[in-house]
């Protein structure tokens, strides 16, 4: 494996540790002229930032432009940039022209990588438990929060939250939660 493989190997390892939601290119066939080749990678994070090279300043635009589009979607995309008339009857392609004066044609692989929806839940009775598992066997991040919940209630909680103030530091776009409802007595 190439110091670039291992690099970009490394770097989807941070990315996945850390929960960043990034999209992997992958040239997958080439049309001569090109300087991309079947193989060639790069990581497109969500910022913009490509980590990696997949062709030159022709077709990078549409690499990042779809690349956003593919994390907004959470859905894989075959890209087809040509000389050559767009091909827009096949699903999941997207068809753009070559527009360098070299020519030559690429069809680029995006892949999302997004990180685990989370769930909340806030509270330890036995539905909670209950949710936290079933939260866990749907691929969930779970996470419980209640000041006297004990990993052994949750073995299932990716994280056990005790202060209630730290609570509002996990809530993000991808998270739903779940809490217990107090009746007046």
């Amino acid at each position: 494996m190439d110091s670039m493989s291992s690099d970009l190997l490394q770097e989807i390892g941070r990315l996945r540790s850390e929960e960043e939601a990034f999209v992997l290119a992958t040239v997958v066939a080439y049309k001569s002229p090109q300087s991309a080749k079947p193989g060639s990678k790069a990581i497109i994070k969500a910022d913009g930032d490509m980590i990696g090279w997949v062709g030159g300043g022709c077709v990078q635009p549409i690499v990042l432009r779809e690349a956003k589009e593919a994390l907004r979607s959470g859905k894989p995309k075959l890209l087809t940039i040509s000389p050559d008339e767009p091909r827009d009857d096949w699903k999941g392609v997207g068809s753009y022209r070559m527009t360098c004066e070299g020519g030559g044609s690429l069809e680029i692989y995006l892949e999302p990588f997004l990180p685990k929806p989370q769930l909340l839940i806030v509270g330890r009775s036995p539905v909670a438990q209950t949710v936290a598992h079933l939260g866990h066997m749907l691929d969930f991040k779970v996470i419980v929060a209640d000041p006297e919940a004990k990993s052994e209630h949750f073995p299932d909680a990716d994280l056990l939250l005790t202060d209630l103030s730290a609570v509002r530091s996990h809530i993000d776009e991808n998270s739903s939660a779940v809490r217990r409802y107090l009746k007046s007595r």
